[in-house]
């Protein structure tokens, strides 16, 4: 897992309500919706592999465990998880690679529809 912290400036009453004074450094516009002060990423190989590891995380056990230790950091209905679609990368000659993670209609737990799979170049 990967933890992002954001860039913060000192600017009274610019921030949010968690960071009133310290507002994340933007380089446009404002972050009037998003209020946090990191971004964690976690990276799995396979949607099965990230079912395997959610159902154990959900375990009563573990989650408990899990609640206790995120008393001592986290802000109860506060935490927001966001799932990454796609990931683009472009090198120093221009050139993009892409990564399309969506997940077929048999690997999903709701059953919806989902685009189709693949990995593009352009």
């Amino acid at each position: 897992m990967t933890r992002r912290y954001l860039a913060r400036i000192n600017r009274k009453g610019f921030g949010g309500p968690a960071n009133p004074d310290r507002p994340p450094l933007t380089l446009k516009g404002e972050m009037q919706g998003l209020d946090c002060d990191c971004i964690a990423e976690m990276n799995f190989d396979s949607e099965a592999i990230f079912q395997d590891f959610y159902d154990k995380r959900h375990e009563k056990d573990i989650a408990a465990v899990v609640l206790e230790d995120e008393k001592a950091f986290l802000e109860p209905g506060k935490t927001t998880i966001v799932v990454i679609g796609e990931t683009w990368s472009t090198d120093q000659n221009g050139v993009s690679t892409g990564e399309v993670n969506y997940v077929s209609k048999d690997d999903r737990v709701d059953g919806g529809e989902s685009p189709s799979e693949g990995s593009y170049v352009s």
